[in-house]
C-alpha cells in the first residue's frame, strides 16, 4: 500500500471517528449522571476560585467530591475544558471524546507493531483503527465523562511505549530514544493508575505478559528486560506510593472495599457450610467444599458472563448508561471475525495470541469480583483494545485471503468487488442501525439512567429561588444539589459558607436539600415526589396549597408547591 493511500485512509478513519463521537455530544446522552455532574461541579469551582468544592487545592490525587472520592486526572482535564468552553455537558465530555480518538490511533499503532506479518502491517493497522472507530463500546464511552474511559486509553498508551522500547535497538546513537520510550511507558502506567482504580491490578499483568513475550523471542535480551523491570516497576511503585500517601486514600479504598463482592460475601460461607452438611461433614467434604473454592467458582461464573455472546454481541450491559440494549459491545457481524482472529493469530504467533488473551482476561477480573452488576461494560473497559485487536486481525486475515490477495494489487476482480461490496454494505447497515437507534430512540429510553429528572429539578429550583424565603427539595435525592451547583445562577465562591454533612451540602443559599426541618407558619417552596407529598400531608397540616408544578418524569410524579404550613 502506497504512503498516499495509507494516509488518506488513516485520515478518513479519524475524521469518521471524530464525527460519530462529536455529533450531539452535549445532548446525547440526555442527562449528566451524578458521577459526571460531580466532576463538572468541581471543575466549575476550580475555574472560579482555584480550589475544589471543599476548598481543597487542585493538586491532589483524590478529590472528596460528594463522599464518593474521585481521582484527579479527569477532573484536571475537565477543568481545562471548562476554562475554555464553560461549565457545560459538552465541555465535561470533551476529554473523554479526545481519549476515544486517541484510542483509535493508539490501537492502530499497537496493531502495526504487533503484526505477525510485516507485509500486512498497514492493513492490520487500518483495520484495527476502523474497528475501534465504529465499535459501539468505544462510541458510547467516548460520549460520556467517565474516568474509566480515559484510564483505558492511558493504559494502551503505556503498552504502546513499552512495545516501542522493546522493538527499538539500544545502540549508542539511539540510546536516548530507547530510554525515552521506557520512561514514558512507566509514567503513563502511573497516570493511568491515578485515573482509574482497577488499572493498578491490570497493568502489572499486562506488563509482565508483554515483557515475557519479547524475552521469549530472544533470550539474549535479558539485560533489556531487567532494565525495564527496574525502571517500570520502580516508577509505577513510586506513583502508587504517592496515591497510598494521599490523606483520602484510606477512606476511598474502604468505600470501594465495602461494596458487596465475593471477597466479603457471607452468603458463600453459608453455602459452603450447607454443602458440607449435605455431604455428611466428612473430611473429604471439608476438603472439597471450601470458601476459596466457592469464591473461585463464583469468579469463574462472573468471568463467563463477560465473554458471553449476549454481552459481547447482542445486548451488552443491562445498565442503559453503559449499553443501548440494542446491540452488544460489538456488532454481531464481528462475531465470526473474532473467532477467525483467535484461530489465525494463534497459528501465526501463539505467544502474541496469549498476550492479548491475558490482557483481555485480567481486565475482566476487577469487574467480576462484585456480587451484583455483572456483566459490567464500564469496569471492563481495559479490555477494549485487546478485544478490538483480535477482531481486527480476523477481518484483516479475511481481507488478505479473499479480497486483497496481493499487497501490490491495484485493481480488484469482479468476484473481489462483489465480496467487498457485501462486506462494506453489512458493516454500513450494522453501524447505521446502531447510530440511528442511539440518536433517535436511546435518549428517551435511557433518560432515567442518565438522571435527566435532576436537571429539571435544578431548573425549577433556580426559577423559584428569588420568590421564596426558603425552598425545600425533599424525597428527590440528597445529591440534587450537584445539578444546582453547575447552574449559571449559582456563585461557586459562596460554597465556603454553605453547611454540609460528610462532604455533602445540605443547603445552598436559601435552598435546603434532604430531610431538613420544614418551616412553621411561613410560606416556602417545596419540590417533592407524589409519595413524599402524601406522606407530608399526614405529618403536617397545610393551611394553604398552591400547586405551581405537576409533572411526570421518568415514571415518577413530581410536585412543586407554595404552601403555608400550620401546627
Amino acid at each position: 500500500m502506497s504512503n498516499k493511500r495509507f494516509w488518506l485512509l488513516y485520515t478518513a478513519i479519524m475524521v469518521l471517528a471524530l464525527a460519530i463521537r462529536l455529533w450531539g455530544l452535549g445532548h446525547v446522552p440526555t442527562g449528566l449522571y451524578w458521577d459526571e455532574i460531580a466532576i463538572l461541579a468541581d471543575a466549575k469551582k476550580i475555574v472560579a476560585t482555584g480550589t475544589d468544592l471543599h476548598e481543597l487545592p487542585i493538586f491532589k490525587l483524590i478529590y472528596p467530591s460528594y463522599g464518593d472520592y474521585k481521582l484527579a486526572p479527569y477532573i484536571w482535564l475537565a477543568t481545562l475544558s471548562v476554562q475554555f468552553f464553560g461549565p457545560t455537558a459538552w465541555a465535561l465530555r470533551l476529554p473523554s471524546l479526545l481519549a476515544g480518538l486517541a484510542t483509535v490511533a493508539l490501537a492502530g499503532s499497537l496493531a502495526r507493531l504487533l503484526s505477525p506479518t510485516p507485509a500486512r502491517a498497514r492493513i492490520y493497522q487500518l483495520t484495527t483503527m476502523a474497528v475501534v472507530a465504529l465499535c459501539p463500546w468505544s462510541i458510547l464511552f467516548s460520549r460520556a465523562g467517565f474516568e474509566g474511559h480515559l484510564g483505558q486509553m492511558l493504559l494502551a498508551a503505556s503498552i504502546l511505549c513499552l512495545l516501542k522500547y522493546y522493538q527499538a535497538t539500544p545502540t549508542k546513537k539511539h540510546s536516548f530514544i530507547h530510554i525515552f520510550w521506557l520512561i514514558a511507558s512507566a509514567l503513563l502506567s502511573g497516570v493511568s493508575m491515578w485515573t482509574y482504580f482497577s488499572v493498578r491490578f491490570v497493568w502489572p499483568i499486562v506488563w509482565t505478559a508483554v515483557s515475557l513475550y519479547f524475552l521469549s523471542r530472544d533470550y539474549r535480551r535479558w539485560p533489556t528486560f531487567l532494565l525495564n523491570a527496574a525502571v517500570s516497576l520502580g516508577i509505577f511503585g513510586l506513583m502508587m506510593l504517592a496515591m497510598l500517601r494521599d490523606p483520602l486514600y484510606a477512606a476511598s479504598n474502604q468505600l470501594r472495599l465495602s461494596t458487596p463482592s465475593i471477597l466479603n460475601n457471607n452468603q458463600l460461607i453459608h453455602q459452603v457450610n450447607y454443602q458440607r452438611l449435605l455431604a455428611g461433614n466428612t473430611l473429604p467434604a471439608r476438603i472439597l467444599f471450601t470458601h476459596k473454592g466457592a469464591q473461585a467458582v463464583w469468579l469463574a461464573r462472573n468471568l463467563s458472563q463477560h465473554v458471553s455472546g449476549d454481552f459481547l454481541f447482542l445486548h451488552g450491559d443491562a445498565n442503559l448508561r453503559h449499553s443501548t440494549g440494542f446491540v452488544g459491545l460489538f456488532y454481531l457481524i464481528w462475531a465470526p471475525f473474532l473467532l477467525i482472529g483467535l484461530v489465525s493469530l494463534y497459528r501465526h504467533d501463539w505467544r502474541l495470541c496469549l498476550v492479548l488473551l491475558a490482557w483481555w482476561a485480567v481486565a475482566l477480573v476487577p469487574a467480576s469480583v462484585p456480587v451484583t452488576d455483572v456483566p459490567h461494560a464500564l469496569r471492563t473497559l481495559n479490555a477494549l483494545v485487546p478485544a478490538c485487536l483480535l477482531i481486527a486481525w480476523g477481518i484483516a486475515i479475511f481481507l488478505n485471503r479473499y479480497i486483497l490477495l496481493k499487497p501490490s494489487q491495484i485493481h480488484l476482480s469482479t468476484k473481489q468487488k462483489i465480496l467487498a461490496f457485501f462486506l462494506i454494505a453489512a458493516q454500513l447497515f450494522a453501524t447505521g442501525r446502531f447510530l440511528w437507534h442511539y440518536w433517535h430512540v436511546y435518549p428517551a429510553l435511557s433518560a432515567a439512567s442518565w438522571q435527566t429528572a435532576s436537571t429539571r429539578h435544578a431548573e425549577i429550583l433556580a426559577a423559584q429561588k428569588d420568590h421564596f424565603a426558603q425552598l425545600h427539595a425533599v424525597g428527590i435525592g440528597q445529591l440534587t444539589y450537584l445539578w444546582y451547583l453547575v447552574r449559571p445562577e449559582f456563585d461557586p465562591s459562596s460554597l465556603a459558607r454553605q453547611p454540609k454533612d460528610s462532604y455533602q451540602f445540605t443547603q445552598l443559599d436559601n435552598i435546603y436539600f434532604g430531610n431538613q426541618p420544614l418551616p412553621l407558619r411561613q410560606e416556602f417552596f417545596l419540590l417533592t415526589t407524589q409519595d413524599t407529598w402524601e406522606r407530608l400531608h399526614h405529618e403536617h397540616t397545610f393551611l394553604q396549597e398552591n400547586i405551581l408544578y405537576d409533572y411526570v418524569q421518568d415514571g415518577e410524579h413530581y410536585l412543586g408547591a407554595a404552601v403555608i404550613l400550620g401546627n
